[in-house]
């Protein structure tokens, strides 16, 4: 199974425990399973474009879905989750800033381990 399909099939196992938590209101689950399906998007369209100009484009833009991500996990009280979706914006940040290829490679690929553990995080604070 391709990690897209993995990734694809998490955001709707999230969704579906969002909806399910009582204290978290539903309107916020939603909006919280847009913004991380969002970032996602945006984090696999930097890693993958071959213009340095464009992959870039897509950093700012997964770097201000992380900062929504990071906003609304707060609301929920999923610090951990919080804490990693703030550092995946950081590295989001630093590959928009990047002046050289390699470096905003790095950064990415930094952002988006960040990602998937801030999303581990997340399916573990719904969990609970």
């Amino acid at each position: 199974m391709s990690s897209k399909k993995i990734v694809n099939n998490f955001i709707v196992l999230l969704c579906i425990f969002c909806l399910g938590v009582p204290i978290v209101s539903a309107s916020t689950c939603n909006e919280l399973c847009d913004t991380v399906k969002d970032a996602r998007n945006e984090l696999l369209h930097a890693k993958s474009e071959d213009g340095f100009a464009r992959a870039k484009h897509y950093a700012r833009r997964a770097e201000r879905s992380l900062d929504d991500a990071t906003r609304e996990t707060l609301r929920c009280a999923c610090d951990r989750a919080h804490r990693e979706f703030r550092s995946a914006a950081s590295y989001a940040h630093r590959a928009k800033n990047a002046k050289e290829v390699q470096q905003f490679s790095i950064m990415i690929n930094r952002s988006l381990r960040e990602f998937d553990s801030a999303n581990r995080a997340l399916r573990q604070c719904v969990r609970n």
